[in-house]
C-alpha cells in the first residue's frame, strides 16, 4: 500500500495584514532614525536667523566624524546681472566625539542660498534659505527664560531672537547685524568678552538684575543705572536707560555702513594710464620710416637690418612700457570705536590686476561691489578681467583704538606715532598730536581737511574725533550719547 502523509498548509497573510506589517516597520525605521543624533549639523545666524548685507556667526556641529568639507553658495545676481556666486568653503577636522567649528560669514541680499556638508564624496546634510528670509533689520538678542515680556517692550518691528548665553562668542564680527544684546539675569550668563565684543561692534549691552549673580558683568555697566558707558563703537547700559522706549536703540546704534562706504569711496588706487594715442602713433611712423630706409638702401643686408631694428623696438618698447608689478593693491585701514580704548578695524584692499589674474588674499573678505568670489576661513578669491579693478574688505575684528577721549573730555593719542589731521565733526581742529599727548592747543591755521577727512566728516555723528596715522585712520565716537538726548534721556556717562 502506498502511504500518504497529510501536510497542514503555512498560514498566509491576506493584504491588509501586510499592509499593517509594512507600515509598522516603516514607522520603526523612521523613528529610529529620528532619534539617531545627526552626524553634521550646520546653525547660520543667531537662532538661525540671518541679517542679510552683514556678517553673520556660522556653526557646524559634527558627531564622530571628519574630515568635512563645508560649502555655502550664495547667489547675490539678478534677473537682469544672472548669477553672481559667492561661496563660502571650509575644511573642518572633527574626529571622535562631538566637534564644533565657529566662524563668520559675510551674507549679502540672496536669490538663493545653499548649504551642503559633505564627507568622503558623501553628503552628511544639506540645507537652504529661503529668499523671503532675507532682512536687512539688525536683529535684538536677548538672553532670558522668558522673552516674552522683552519682545513686546522692544516694539513690533523689532527682530528678537532669544539664545543661548554659550551661543554669544567673543569675536565683534559676529555681531556686524546686532542692535542690542539683553542679559535678563534669568539663567545661564555669557562671559563678559562676549558682550564687550558685541559693543565693540556698535552693539547696545542691556544688563538687567545680573549684579547678585555675576558681579564681573555687573562691573561692565555703569553704577548710574541712567548713565551710558561707551565701549568701543557701543554702549554698555543698565536696564532704566531704555525707558524712553525702544527708540533709542535705533538711536543708540552706530552705522559702520555709511563710514565704511564714505571711506572706501575716496582715495582709490586708479588703474595706471597708458601710453597717449598719438605717441604711439609717432613711434610707430618712426619706425614704418626707419624700416623703408633700411630696406631702400640696404638690400639683403637690409632685410637682416630690418629684423634686427623689429626686435630692438620691441625691447625697448617692452622695458619702457611694462609696469613693475602685474597687480597692484593698497590696503587702508579705519578703525571705529574709540570707548575704553578699543575700537573695530575694518581693513580696505584695492586690487588693480593689468593681466587676467586670480588675486589672492589671505583673510576672509567681502566685494564692495557684487562680484563672483570665493571665500573662507584660509583666504578670499577673486577672479579678475585684464586692467580691471576690484575693492575687497576684510571680515572687522577688535583692536586698540589710539585715539581715545579721557576723563575730563580731552582727545589723548596712545599710540606709537604721531596722529594727524585730528579734528572734531561741529568742534575744533588740533594740530599733530604725538605719542601719550592730549589735545590742548586748537590749531590756528590749520590746513585744508584732506579728501578722506572731508568725507568721513560728512557721515560720522556731531561730537565725533577723526585722526590718522598716514596709513589709519581713527574714526572715535562721542563719549556721551548726544544723539540720544535728543529722545529725552538725560546726558549721564560713566
Amino acid at each position: 500500500m502506498r502511504a500518504h502523509s497529510c501536510r497542514t498548509p503555512a498560514p498566509t497573510l491576506n493584504a491588509a495584514t501586510r499592509l499593517v506589517v509594512v507600515v509598522a516597520a516603516a514607522w520603526l525605521l523612521g523613528s529610529a532614525v529620528a532619534q539617531a543624533p545627526r552626524l553634521a549639523a550646520l546653525e547660520l545666524g543667531f537662532g538661525g536667523t540671518l541679517v542679510a548685507d552683514a556678517w553673520n556667526p556660522l556653526r557646524l556641529t559634527l558627531r564622530d566624524v571628519g574630515p568635512v568639507e563645508l560649502e555655502i553658495v550664495i547667489d547675490q545676481g539678478s534677473l537682469r546681472e544672472g548669477s553672481i556666486p559667492l561661496v563660502y568653503r571650509a575644511t573642518v577636522r572633527g574626529g571622535s566625539g562631538l566637534s564644533v567649528f565657529d566662524d563668520e560669514v559675510f551674507v549679502p541680499t540672496w536669490r538663493s542660498l545653499a548649504w551642503t556638508a559633505r564627507a568622503g564624496g558623501i553628503t552628511l546634510a544639506s540645507g537652504s534659505v529661503p529668499r523671503a528670509d532675507a532682512d536687512r533689520r539688525p536683529l535684538d538678542l536677548v538672553v532670558t527664560h522668558s522673552p516674552g515680556p522683552w519682545r513686546s517692550r522692544l516694539g513690533d518691528g523689532a527682530r528678537v531672537v532669544d539664545v543661548t548665553a554659550e551661543r554669544l562668542v567673543s569675536r565683534s564680527a559676529a555681531y556686524d547685524g546686532v542692535r542690542s544684546v539683553v542679559v535678563a539675569g534669568d539663567g545661564d550668563l555669557p562671559r563678559p568678552g562676549a558682550l564687550v565684543s558685541a559693543a565693540t561692534a556698535g552693539a547696545v549691552v542691556v544688563l538687567s538684575d545680573v549684579a547678585a549673580e555675576a558681579p564681573t558683568l555687573s562691573a561692565l555697566a555703569p553704577s548710574d543705572p541712567l548713565a551710558w558707558r561707551r565701549v568701543g563703537a557701543g554702549w554698555i547700559v543698565q536696564q532704566d536707560a531704555l525707558e524712553p522706549g525702544p527708540a533709542v536703540l535705533e538711536a543708540a546704534r552706530t552705522d559702520h555702513a555709511a563710514t565704511v562706504s564714505a571711506f572706501a569711496a575716496v582715495d582709490r588706487l586708479q588703474i595706471p594710464t597708458s601710453v597717449p594715442s598719438i605717441t604711439l602713433l609717432f613711434a610707430a611712423a618712426g619706425y614704418a620710416l626707419s624700416v623703408l630706409i633700411v630696406l631702400r638702401f640696404g638690400g639683403t643686408p637690409g632685410i637682416v637690418a630690418a629684423g634686427a631694428l623689429a626686435v630692438a623696438a620691441s625691447l625697448v618698447a617692452w622695458t619702457a612700457l611694462r609696469p613693475a608689478d602685474a597687480t597692484l593693491q593698497v590696503t587702508r585701514d579705519v578703525v571705529i570705536g574709540g570707548g575704553g580704548g578699543i575700537g573695530q578695524r575694518w581693513r580696505l584692499h584695492d586690487v588693480v590686476s593689468l593681466p587676467a589674474a586670480d588675486v589672492r588674499i589671505d583673510a576672509p573678505a567681502r566685494p564692495i561691489m557684487a562680484i563672483p568670489l570665493s571665500t573662507g576661513p584660509d583666504g578670499t578669491m577673486v577672479s579678475l578681467a585684464r586692467w580691471r579693478g576690484q575693492q575687497l574688505l576684510e571680515r572687522p575684528r577688535a583692536t586698540d583704538a589710539w585715539l581715545r577721549w579721557d576723563a575730563e573730555g580731552a582727545l589723548v593719542n596712545d599710540g606709537p606715532r604721531t596722529l594727524t589731521q585730528v579734528q572734531v565733526k561741529d568742534g575744533p581742529t588740533y594740530g599733530a598730536l604725538a605719542p601719550g599727548a592730549v589735545a590742548a592747543g586748537i590749531a590756528r591755521d590749520p590746513l585744508p581737511p584732506s579728501a578722506t577727512a572731508r568725507a568721513l566728516l560728512d557721515v560720522v555723528p556731531a561730537g565725533t574725533a577723526i585722526a590718522s596715522d598716514g596709513t589709519t585712520w581713527f574714526v572715535t565716537l562721542a563719549p556721551q550719547p548726544r544723539r540720544i538726548d535728543a529722545l529725552g534721556l538725560a546726558e549721564r556717562s560713566d
